[in-house]
């Protein structure tokens, strides 16, 4: 490992630190000053069904119905405790309840930025790191998405606890118990939301790589890890039984939806829009460049831990878009739907900071300077934040 991959003296850690701070606060300003926006009232459907379902399991008080038979129960759980909290504190009412559930929600925006910054930075260095998070934590669609009091921020981070566990792991003499973990975060992921299945690759990937290195101790590790994951399979199956006859996903699916798997223009569109935070031709043509860069200089470029095998173990959420075409059209379901194709989004804010990276690794090797890179991140900042502080002034409407 180099000073120059990795930036481990104190300084660059202490100015790294500092980086990630500034990105935290640059997210949570805007996310702070409006997550409680139209309260009293309600803005978005699945908020106040979670409401009624924490009142019908508490108190028996309300009738859902068959609305949540067979949900993924990680977010039904949280709903409960926040009904708990609200009562705890003398709070009544959806609004409080709701009001709740979307604190936590940019709580849960937060730490995702700092994973996803931590887990850039393993793979490439510290401005990977920071230009990863920033480009999540300032995207002004993910400000909306990232700030209700629905199941999808919370997804957002177990996903990338998940996979700052799993990359972490790689710069570990002994990561048996960082590939556990990551496991495990990945079953919580996906306790959340079941679409998010490819998470639980990396860990497994991991293991399968290690094996060579030390047969017995990941013999344990794979054995650990087939047993929750058969778990979690027995566990999903009777969900999906109970589901069939309710969600118009999982009926898609058992109708024959898995055709839609093959539709380009499904599948496409849902890609565009996992781009779309990002800005679809600009994120394009900076990771296109990045790709290029690195296979023509890769040695001279001093990225310790980038390489095919580190980059497989984010690559499975790369197919989610492809996986939500069953049941989203990336056309007349979008925007609305387009917090489904975004734990393929993280992947590719990762994607878009390592390929800053090294194109800026690129030119300063070769030019002595990455000034001229300078002002096309002002722009980007500049263009984000005027969208954000826009969509902030709606919202006080």
């Amino acid at each position: 490992m180099t000073e120059k991959s990795f930036g481990q003296t104190r300084n660059t850690r202490y100015a790294f630190a500092l980086g990630v701070i500034a990105v935290l606060v640059l997210a949570a300003v805007p996310r702070f000053i409006s997550y409680d926006f139209s309260l009293p009232y309600i803005d978005h459907v699945d908020e106040p069904m979670y409401y009624l379902h924490s009142l019908d399991w508490l108190h028996g008080s309300s009738n859902v119905g068959d609305y949540f038979v067979g949900y993924p129960p990680g977010y039904l759980v949280v709903g409960v405790g926040a009904l708990r909290l609200a009562e705890f504190l003398g709070l009544r009412g959806g609004g409080e309840f709701v009001r709740i559930l979307r604190f936590l929600s940019v709580i849960m925006a937060l730490l995702t930025i700092l994973f996803l910054s931590l887990t850039a930075r393993n793979l490439s260095n510290d401005l990977g790191g920071l230009i990863s998070g920033l480009v999540w934590g300032i995207a002004p669609i993910l400000l909306r998405e990232t700030s209700l009091a629905i199941q999808d921020p919370v997804l957002y981070m177990w996903i990338a606890a998940t996979l700052w566990l799993a990359t972490s792991a790689l710069r570990q003499p002994h990561p048996q118990w960082w590939v556990i973990a990551s496991t495990i975060c990945g079953i919580i992921a996906v306790l959340f939301k079941y679409p998010a299945l490819p998470v639980l690759l990396s860990g497994l990937l991991l293991s399968l790589y290690s094996f060579r290195k030390d047969r017995k101790t990941f013999t344990r590790v794979l054995v650990i890890q087939c047993l929750l994951m058969i778990a979690l399979a027995v566990f999903m199956y009777t969900q999906y039984v109970l589901l069939v006859p309710h969600h118009h996903e999982t009926k898609g699916f058992a109708s024959g939806g898995w055709h839609n798997l093959l539709n380009l223009s499904r599948v496409l569109g849902n890609y565009r829009y996992a781009l779309f935070p990002l800005g679809v031709m600009g994120s394009l043509v900076i990771i296109g460049i990045g790709i290029l860069f690195y296979l023509y200089a890769a040695p001279r470029l001093h990225f310790e831990f980038l390489t095919l095998k580190s980059l497989s173990l984010i690559a499975p959420l790369l197919v989610v878009p492809w996986i939500v075409s069953i049941y989203n059209d990336g056309a007349s379901d979008m925007p609305d739907r387009i917090r489904d194709v975004l734990p393929g989004t993280l992947i590719l804010c990762i994607l878009f900071g390592i390929s800053i990276a090294v194109i800026t690794r690129f030119v300063k090797d070769r030019w002595g300077t990455y000034a001229s890179l300078v002002p096309v991140g002002l722009l980007y900042c500049a263009r984000a934040l005027t969208t954000v502080f826009r969509s902030l002034k709606e919202r006080s409407l």
